[in-house]
């Protein structure tokens, strides 16, 4: 579930409450807002920190770096083909459109 969200450098608290659900390679997101999202993860644990490729059913990509610490994961992205690389760290800048998304995962 998400806990807490920023967007250049600035709080992006209508996420929170939004669920992402992994299986298998494949991802869906239910936002806050009640949209879903699905598609398909490429992860690259050789990378410092690891990358996850996140291609959406409507084409989309979303590139990305993570980590995971206990129950917390922690997201940070761009769209592809944007004006941003992929993020390197988890902050984002009023300078930037990186994304940085941190989940709580839910009790089993």
């Amino acid at each position: 579930m998400v806990v807490t969200g920023e967007h250049n450098g600035r709080p992006m608290d209508g996420l929170n409450g939004g669920v992402m659900t992994v299986d298998a390679g494949h991802f869906e997101i239910k936002t806050a807002s009640g949209a879903v999202l699905s598609g398909i993860l490429d992860v690259d644990m050789s990378m410092q920190p690891p990358h996850l490729d996140m291609l959406h059913a409507d084409g989309m990509r979303w590139e990305a770096v993570f980590d995971v610490d206990g129950t917390i994961f922690r997201l940070n992205y761009v769209a592809a083909g944007g004006p941003d690389p992929r993020p390197t760290g988890f902050a984002t800048l009023p300078t930037n459109e990186e994304s940085l998304i941190v989940l709580q995962r839910a009790d089993p």
